[in-house]
């Protein structure tokens, strides 16, 4: 009957990876948005990053945020460069465009899912909590650290 018992970490790694699974989705598309920034931060010079941020990928479609013209059009010029770029990452090879658009300062960068109400969710006050406690029961590091970063983002909204 022991041999039966499924290890806490290999249990929620099935949950996480099953294609059915909205968590699963939500990691995912987070993983896609690390892979994204971790990339976009390599190729940036230091004086332009905190004026970019990722807006969306959707349908082969990086849409970037700047905080002012000035960011736009310098990020504009280095489009075809960061497009050939982040197509020699394995998970954007089909990247087809790349947009720009300009957030101000004021309007710091909204999250989709608040700007659009059919998106929006409530979430559990606890939840970040309890996927937070999970986290500290896993010896996985790679899903510790997502798990963590998924906490971190339910204490957010």
């Amino acid at each position: 009957m022991h041999d039966m018992l499924i290890p806490p970490e290999q249990l929620i790694k099935q949950i996480l990876t099953k294609n059915n699974n909205s968590l699963a989705t939500l990691v995912n598309r987070s993983q896609v948005y690390q892979t994204l920034n971790h990339a976009l931060k390599c190729f940036l010079d230091k004086k332009i990053q905190p004026h970019c941020r990722i807006y969306d990928y959707k349908d082969n479609c990086l849409i970037l945020a700047t905080d002012s013209p000035h960011w736009h059009l310098r990020l504009r010029c280095m489009t075809a460069d960061l497009l050939s770029y982040l197509r020699n990452e394995k998970q954007f090879y089909a990247l087809a465009t790349i947009k720009i658009i300009v957030q101000p300062e004021n309007n710091k960068l909204k999250s989709r899912t608040t700007t659009n109400k059919q998106q929006t969710r409530d979430v559990p006050t606890d939840a970040a909590e309890g996927v937070s406690s999970a986290a500290d029961g896993i010896t996985d590091e790679s899903l510790k650290a997502q798990l963590q970063q998924l906490a971190k983002t339910l204490e957010q909204s």
